[in-house]
């Protein structure tokens, strides 16, 4: 559409463009330009328009009586905290102030002039201007339902059979979206009004838009009172989680209100399981499965990983996405996936000898990933699974005749849950909460692997405080007899002022601490990483050469991504307390976590 054609909000809209890329108002058209300025309207001459006083008395007549009193006797000068006028609001005020109108208007009134700012009060200004958008999402919302509302009474009374049918349609048109756009901003509006506190929070800035649609998507299809059960249980942590740890949690809790509804969900979805290809930005496509089950997939994506980190092994080249995907692409099209590497032979296979560690004369581990994470209110068993690390006897190449489940697995869930007399829902590491079927259907997969069975005591806050491994797992019927002959077993893990137990001289922790570090902290250390802590660097907090001990009160997993950062230059990590994580960033805030802790 020309400058010239356009609808008269079209025109408004182009002239914010010109003003925003700095140039004249439809400076594209000169004949426009050149006309001569128009006279002003007669309502706008100075003999017609009634002045500030009287303008602002019109105004206090049009507003309620309890918002008149309350503007009137207002003093001057004085603001509640948080809504103070954009004139007394100082950038450094900002994290306490309400989205809505007078943040707005402060945060126009610095533009231009944020690079002036200090990094914190910078900081301040980025999480305003992210409270006042998630405001702004709320009153379009707001918007939206009213609008849909009005279309299906209006329908209704028209006697339509399906009241609101084309309102998406409608709203495709006018707002320049697909129709697809449109329906998720409909549902969206609709759920946000199933729940009120939902809306309200949104509104305030508390949470964001991505993650007000978790909710209403991950709660669809539950009874409203379930939901709103939900909802009011994790909405207060909802402000400092990530849109990842939210659905996770969110998993969890509705598998542990309704698994049944869970259930009946996974099967529908199910029916629609497919492979679908589509096209990458890159010019490349992809494929993917869809709705598999929860114990298929978990069991092919380990399986791919163990193979492309055996290719690894060998010398491959290459990171271990891009030799993921080079086993997933091997095993589909009946290739060995090491000849799928341009330019590279897997060297000859030889014997492999007991590798010692050089460091205090300790056996070099096999493999230092994570053992055991999760539980349910006291205990919990863990179950890993280690089958097939590399080819098999005959030496065959790792795409024909690997084992059916290869590498780790580590599952944890309640003791009740794996003895069958409870549906309380457990959890794979890097794969989120699991029900409680799923769980067994998983344990039954790696029964006959080679396989370590542990078991977690938790406080009431969901913190682990003992923990110890068996060779043997429980037999079927046996799993609270079997926790019973481990408890005297138990190691304890440090908690409060550290005692700096199981201190080790050396710089590389042993295998029994490294596993207790990663069942006390189930993930990264960092806030927000949900990268699960078998995939993690054990760091020393205090490093090892500036005199950092070797213990519980002085390691952490960190993913390497946040490993690098923690030594990157005005950053810096603390550990008080044994898993009590202190981040200080280069903005000077500071952030503290104290890991995931398992659920109660």
């Amino acid at each position: 559409m020309s400058d010239r054609g356009a609808q008269p909000r079209e025109r408004a809209q182009l002239a914010r463009r010109d003003a925003v890329a700095g140039r004249e108002p439809f400076a594209v058209l000169p004949e426009l330009a050149a006309l001569p300025e128009p006279e002003p309207p007669w309502w706008l001459e100075d003999d017609f328009y009634p002045g500030d006083v009287l303008d602002e008395a019109a105004f206090l007549a049009g507003l309620p009586e309890d918002v008149r009193v309350a503007y009137l006797s207002e003093t001057p000068g004085e603001c509640p905290p948080g809504q103070c006028p954009p004139d007394e609001l100082r950038p450094g005020e900002w994290d306490a102030c309400e989205p809505g109108w007078r943040l707005g208007r402060a945060l126009a009134d610095q533009r231009g002039r944020f690079s002036q700012l200090s990094d914190a009060d910078l900081v301040g200004a980025l999480d305003a201007s992210h409270r006042q958008v998630s405001h702004a999402q709320a009153q379009r919302a707001r918007i939206l339902s009213a609008f849909a509302r009005r279309r299906e009474e209006q329908d209704r009374l028209d006697g339509e059979r399906h009241p609101g049918e084309f309102t998406g349609d409608e709203l495709a048109i006018a707002l320049h979206l697909t129709k697809w756009a449109a329906g998720g901003l409909l549902r969206q509006a609709a759920g946000l009004d199933r729940f009120g506190e939902l809306l309200r929070f949104l509104e305030g800035g508390f949470i964001d838009y991505p993650k007000a649609g978790i909710f209403t998507d991950g709660l669809a299809d539950l009874p409203d009172v379930t939901a709103a059960r939900i909802v009011a249980e994790l909405l207060d942590d909802a402000a400092t989680m990530t849109t990842a740890q939210l659905r996770e949690a969110l998993r969890a809790a509705i598998l542990a209100a309704d698994p049944d509804a869970a259930e009946r969900r996974r099967d529908d979805a199910r029916k629609d399981a497919r492979v679908e290809m589509w096209d990458e930005p890159s010019g490349n496509k992809a494929i993917a499965a869809r709705e598999l089950s929860p114990a298929d997939a978990i069991v092919i994506d380990t399986q791919i990983t163990a193979h492309a980190e055996y290719l690894q092994s060998l010398g491959a080249p290459g990171s271990i996405s891009e030799l993921r995907a080079m086993v997933h692409n091997g095993l589909l099209s009946g290739r060995d996936p090491a000849a799928l590497i341009a330019g590279w032979e897997p060297p000859l296979p030889t014997s492999c000898g007991a590798e010692l560690e050089a460091a205090c004369g300790q056996p070099k581990p096999a493999d230092e990933r994570n053992d055991a994470e999760h539980d349910a209110a006291g205990s919990v068993w863990s179950n890993e699974s280690g089958a097939g690390s590399g080819p098999t006897a005959n030496g065959s190449s790792p795409g024909a005749g690997w084992p059916l489940l290869s590498g780790t697995i580590h599952l944890t869930m309640p003791l009740a849950t794996f003895d069958g007399s409870s549906q309380r829902p457990g959890e794979a590491a890097a794969y989120g909460p699991l029900d409680a079927d799923t769980c067994r259907d998983v344990a039954a997969a790696m029964r006959g692997a080679v396989t370590k069975w542990c078991l977690t005591l938790t406080d009431s806050r969901g913190r682990a405080i003992a923990h110890t491994c068996a060779r043997a797992g429980p037999a079927p019927g046996q799993a609270p007899q079997w926790a019973a002959r481990l408890r005297n077993k138990m190691q304890h893990l440090e908690a409060g002022p550290c005692r700096h137990g199981r201190d080790s001289p050396c710089y590389r922790p042993p295998v029994s601490l490294v596993h207790l570090v990663r069942v006390r902290q189930r993930t990264c250390a960092a806030p927000g990483c949900g990268r699960s802590a078998m995939r993690c660097d054990l760091d020393h907090t205090i490093p090892y050469r500036e005199g950092g001990r070797t213990d519980q009160c002085n390691l952490a997993p960190l993913c390497r991504r946040h490993h690098r950062c923690k030594h990157a230059p005005r950053w810096a990590l603390a550990q008080d307390q044994p898993g009590w994580m202190i981040w200080t960033l280069p903005h000077r805030r500071t952030y503290e976590t104290a890991g995931k802790s398992y659920p109660v």
